[in-house]
């Protein structure tokens, strides 16, 4: 005998809610991940951009890197006259990517030697490369990497939360209870994405800070990466908000089905029979 088939659950705002909004953090999560990984999709969605001299640089050698969650890209600052107002204006031009690397981690001296066609051991002819640089890169690599493991967990809980909330969808008793596995893994996925977020923030601001400051000599310069941090704190906030209607949908079933059950357990009782008088008269 087949097993009997139910009508779609009813679909209130509180449960919808999580599906919408895991489907939103998914989009903002995969742009982040993917973002640099082609010269051509979102190179303003960069962590920072290290900014090289602009004197006493070989030929070669880019203007910037702009570093990435799995990738790098190097590019150029062109100066270019506009012709109706002849003014001058620097457009800043991606040449080259890094291939895609879920434990990437970037090292600023080996990116230059790759640029001049050099392995990483080679002396770098006609510049004098500061170490400070690659050792503060270093030092954050480890960390950099485990914040984009973070955010590959946090992406692929809202996928996963999509396709729970469509299997309990329209597998489900109109009457069952909100999914507690879609709470738990929405929780896993915005406790992922908050780490990582707060992670991108000290790296994108104190990490940049602390760049400027020491390399005033030598003429290295960073910049913040704006436009990932509103990406990214946008898919927390989105995540965060399905997690609370998730739970709010959770305790207000129980709340509910517990009064249900009290209601009925009093209407129940068994009769107590005739209540004669202690003294008879």
């Amino acid at each position: 005998m087949s097993p009997p088939r139910y009508a779609p659950a009813q679909v209130s705002l509180p449960r919808l809610l999580p599906s919408v909004t895991s489907f939103l953090t998914f989009i903002l999560g995969m742009l982040l991940l993917f973002a640099g990984t082609q010269r051509q999709f979102l190179p303003e969605a960069d962590l920072l951009t290290l900014n090289l001299p602009d004197t006493d640089k070989p030929d070669g050698v880019p203007d910037f890197f702009k570093v990435y969650l799995l990738a790098y890209c190097q590019g150029t600052n062109e100066e270019c006259l506009t012709e109706d107002t002849n003014t001058t204006s620097i457009v800043t031009k991606l040449t080259d990517c890094s291939d895609r690397d879920l434990l990437f981690s970037f090292n600023p001296g080996d990116a230059v030697a790759t640029a001049l066609g050099l392995s990483p051991d080679d002396p770098l002819p006609g510049m004098e490369w500061p170490g400070w640089i690659d050792d503060d890169f270093d030092a954050i690599g480890t960390t950099a990497q485990a914040m984009s493991v973070l955010y590959v967990i946090g992406t692929t809980g809202a996928g996963v939360s999509i396709a729970v909330s469509l299997w309990t969808t329209w597998s489900a008793s109109p009457l069952s209870p909100p999914s507690t596995i879609q709470f738990l893994v929405l929780l896993t996925s915005m406790v992922s994405l908050g780490i990582a977020s707060i992670i991108a923030n000290i790296i994108s601001t104190q990490f940049v800070s602390l760049i400027n400051n020491s390399g005033e000599g030598p003429g290295i310069t960073a910049d913040h990466g704006k436009a990932f941090l509103a990406l990214s704190w946008t898919a927390m906030g989105f995540q965060s908000l399905g997690t609370a209607a998730s739970l709010i949908s959770i305790l207000v079933y129980r709340a509910k089905h517990c009064r249900c059950d009290w209601d009925e357990g009093s209407a129940a009782s068994p009769d107590m029979g005739e209540h004669k008088p202690l003294v008879e008269g």
